[in-house]
C-alpha cells in the first residue's frame, strides 16, 4: 500500500481500536460500580409510587417497558428520595419482567434500600440479578474487546514489516489470522445458539402444552423494524399488551409469540392486529 492509503486505513483502525477500548473500559467500570453497591448500607425505605411505563407508539421497532419507581429513606435524620431501581438499570423489552418488579415493590409499601455510606444521596433499591448482569457484561465486554484487538492488530499489520522483502505479517501468517477471526465468530455463534436459539426452541415446544385462558387486550399495534444499508429489508411484528388471570392471580404480558418473529409481510400482521382491538377478549 502507498503511504496515503496506509494513513487512511490506519485512521479507520485507530477509531475502531479507540471505540472498542473505551467501551471495554466502560463495561468494566459499570460492573465494578454495580458490585460495589452490594456493600452499601441497608436502610429502611418507603415506596412512594411505582408503575410500569407503557410506550405511546407501538410502531417502534424496540418496545421498552420501564419500571418507574420513587422511594424515600432517612439517614441521620435527613430525608432523601431516589428513583433508581439498581445501578445501570435498563428498561426491559418484556412487560412481564417489569411487572414482577411492580408486584415486588407496590406503592406505599415498606422495604429496604442500599445507600452509599460516603454519600447518602446515592442509593439503589436493590442489586441486579448476578447471572443476568454477568452474562450481559461478558457479552458486551468480549465484543468490545474484540473490536479493540482487531483495530490494534490491524494497525500493526498495516505498518509492521516482518521480512526483508517488505511483505506484511498478515501475508506471513494468513492461517493464523484467519483462524483467530474464524474461531471468535464460531465461539460467538455457539454461545448465541446455546443461550438464545436453543432455549427459545425448547420453550416453543413446551408452549404447545400450555393451557389457553381468556385475556383482554390493553394495547396493540404493528412494530416496524427498519433495516440498515442499501439492500436491507424493513420487517414487521406484533406489539401487544394483554391481561389475564391464572389460578386466581392477575397477570400482564407483552409476549405475542415465543420467538419474537418479524417478517416483511405487512398485511399478515395488519390482519393480526385488527383481530386484537384494545378492550377485546381473546384466548391465548
Amino acid at each position: 500500500m502507498t503511504i496515503g492509503s496506509r494513513l487512511y486505513v490506519s485512521a479507520a483502525l485507530l477509531l475502531l481500536f479507540l471505540f472498542g477500548a473505551c467501551e471495554s473500559y466502560s463495561a468494566i467500570e459499570d460492573s465494578i460500580h454495580g458490585e460495589k453497591t452490594r456493600a452499601w448500607t441497608s436502610v429502611p425505605c418507603q415506596i412512594i409510587s411505582s408503575r410500569v411505563g407503557v410506550p405511546k407508539d407501538f410502531s417502534s421497532g424496540s418496545l421498552r417497558f420501564p419500571f418507574e419507581i420513587s422511594y424515600e429513606y432517612k439517614v441521620d435524620g435527613v430525608k432523601y428520595r431516589s428513583t433508581i431501581p439498581w445501578w445501570n438499570y435498563t428498561a426491559s423489552s418484556d412487560y412481564y419482567e417489569a411487572g414482577k418488579l411492580l408486584e415486588r415493590y407496590p406503592a406505599r409499601s415498606d422495604t429496604t434500600c442500599l445507600v452509599d455510606p460516603s454519600n447518602p444521596a446515592n442509593s439503589v433499591l436493590t442489586t441486579p440479578n448476578t447471572k443476568i448482569s454477568a452474562a450481559i457484561f461478558s457479552g458486551f465486554f468480549l465484543i468490545s474487546l474484540f473490536l479493540a484487538v482487531v483495530g490494534l492488530v490491524g494497525l500493526i499489520l498495516t505498518w509492521f514489516k516482518w521480512r526483508s522483502d517488505g511483505r506484511g505479517l498478515v501475508i506471513r501468517f494468513p492461517n493464523l489470522i484467519s483462524g483467530a477471526f474464524g474461531s471468535f465468530f464460531f465461539v460467538a455463534g455457539v454461545g448465541l445458539f446455546l443461550t438464545d436459539v436453543l432455549p427459545t426452541l425448547y420453550r416453543g415446544l413446551q408452549a404447545r402444552e400450555w393451557p389457553q385462558v381468556a385475556c383482554v387486550i390493553d394495547h396493540s399495534g404493528i412494530q416496524t423494524h427498519e433495516g440498515h444499508g442499501s439492500n436491507s429489508t424493513t420487517t414487521f411484528s406484533v406489539g401487544v399488551i394483554f391481561e389475564y388471570n391464572f389460578a386466581g392471580h392477575p397477570y400482564k404480558s407483552s409476549r405475542y409469540d415465543i420467538g419474537r418473529v418479524s417478517t416483511n409481510n405487512f398485511d399478515t400482521y395488519q390482519n393480526i392486529v385488527n383481530s386484537l382491538p384494545p378492550g377485546g377478549s381473546v384466548r391465548f
